[in-house]
């Protein structure tokens, strides 16, 4: 029953929750994932515990074989095993709090090159989708008329294309970057400075080049300066005034004119989930804009709330993986050992002295190989058995957490005694494995055993966001799925 229940639970997650052109794309047959943080295709990216099998399902694919997480690592634990850490970027600033609490870094200001001559316009709040959507394709209609190039940067593919189609049936052409194009990101940003150009991205983090105005060449450079240089147009507010600034700054670049304005309505996610405990009681214009200040103080009170959202789900993060990450470092050292010397052919001859005598024709070398192959074989498996573990004790902590402790302490407590038991347990079942798999000069046949190891490993990204993604607000819960 309980294998039918979580079937079940993966097929209406694939089938409710996770959307084509938002959360992942089909391109020549195969599910390839979006890096919702750029905009581009996940390389190489999966979903785990079934989830990918799911929604190849879902998409008529062919399915792919299914695997199990061999370990997992917070991009603060990855980060703090660099010697030396820092970065330079235009939105540092926000992320002040965040840096110094899980980096123990700290934000410096440099002065600007030259003087900022972008004009950021007060935002443009509606009262429903609708009626932003419509003043979003009146407002580049008008700035394109001007030959004003515009940048529009959108949520998700999905409305890229969506916006994009409108466009074109209003004889606008467009130049559309997003996960299904991004091989021809350079030729579309080095084009969007162009006079008259409008293109419509994803999100425009990383991109690592700045738009020219009057293109890659500047042949029309000064006719675009006259028209006001580059427009940004923000389709709707992002969940962190970092992510907004990123877009904003794409105009106004070293000196450069340029304009940046946000849209937004009351239906949009951000609002929805940062004022959801909150109303507005306001009469809209005939347009249905908003345009007053409590309105405006009121969608930056939501940005705020799911600011602090996200900063609290990092926090809790960071908290439940600080002891496994301290767990992982002993395994590590355990690991480097067994590679590194013959430690694990002298446990093993030890623990089992009549196995190992039986090798006596077997050359030392072949021996030490051997025993170490058992060794890690046994300690990386207990370790995944541990971290599969301890992703279940996870989900259900606040069940098992009792009165007199809080589900972080109990989830501490449990993971403490799991580990003192998992180095012994490894030995146990290596030493099993010894005395029963064939050995020889080729090393310990473990195929033969039915003891493979992975002939093939993914790295992906996962998320305890449940605020991850866009579109449908249903999307809520679903950063806790990819743990």
């Amino acid at each position: 029953i309980g294998n039918v229940l979580v079937k079940v639970n993966l097929a209406l997650h694939a089938k409710a929750l996770l959307i084509r052109n938002i959360h992942y794309i089909v391109s020549d047959g195969e599910l390839q994932l979006i890096d919702a943080s750029k905009g581009r295709v996940a390389d190489l990216q999966r979903w785990p515990d079934g989830l990918q099998t799911a929604v190849e399902a879902k998409e008529g694919l062919e399915v792919s074989e299914g695997g199990r997480i061999l370990d997992t690592i917070t991009l603060q634990e990855l980060m703090r095993r660099y010697p030396t850490v820092c970065g330079m970027t235009g939105t540092a600033v926000e992320a002040t709090d965040q840096l110094r609490q899980f980096y123990d870094l700290h934000v410096s200001v440099i002065e600007r090159n030259k003087p900022l001559q972008r004009f950021d316009e007060q935002d443009r709040v509606y009262a429903t989708l609708a009626e932003k959507n419509h003043a979003i394709v009146q407002e580049i209609q008008s700035l394109h008329a001007t030959g004003q190039p515009v940048l529009v940067g959108t949520q998700d593919v999905a409305e890229s294309e969506d916006l994009a189609e409108v466009l074109g049936e209003l004889g606008i052409t467009v130049n559309v970057l997003n996960a299904k194009n991004d091989e021809e990101e350079a030729r579309i940003i080095a084009e969007a400075g162009d006079e008259g150009r409008v293109t419509v991205s994803t999100q425009m983090a990383g991109r690592g080049t700045d738009i020219k105005l009057g293109g890659a060449d500047g042949r029309d450079r000064e006719t675009v300066v006259a028209s006001g240089g580059l427009a940004v147009i923000g389709t709707s507010k992002h969940r962190t005034a970092r992510l907004d600034n990123q877009l904003r700054g794409r105009s106004g670049r070293q000196g450069d004119p340029g304009l940046s304005m946000f849209f937004v309505s009351l239906e949009d996610d951000v609002v929805a989930q940062g004022g959801e405990d909150d109303s507005l009681v306001i009469k809209p214009a005939p347009d249905g804009r908003l345009d007053a200040k409590r309105v405006y103080d009121f969608i930056s009170h939501c940005q705020r709330v799911t600011e602090g959202q996200l900063l609290e789900i990092h926090a809790q993060t960071w908290k439940y993986n600080q002891l496994l990450a301290d767990q992982r470092v002993i395994i590590d050292k355990r690991r480097a050992n067994l590679l590194d010397t013959d430690q694990a052919w002298q446990e093993l001859e030890q623990r089992a002295p009549e196995r190992a005598a039986e090798l006596a024709d077997v050359s030392t070398d072949a021996k030490i190989t051997a025993a170490r192959e058992i060794m890690l074989f046994h300690l990386d498996l207990a370790w995944a058995d541990h971290l599969e573990l301890m992703d279940d004790v996870r989900e259900s902590i606040h069940l098992r957490a009792i009165a007199r402790e809080t589900p972080i302490d109990e989830y501490h407590r449990i993971a403490v005694r799991e580990f003192k038991e998992l180095a012994q347990r490894a030995v146990d079942e290596a030493v099993e494995t010894f005395t029963t798999v064939e050995i020889d000069e080729d090393g310990a046949h473990m195929d033969d055993s039915g003891l493979a190891r992975p002939s093939a490993t993914w790295t992906y990204m996962v998320s305890d966001n449940p605020l991850a993604g866009s579109g449908n607000s249903v999307i809520g819960g679903i950063g806790n799925l990819f743990r």
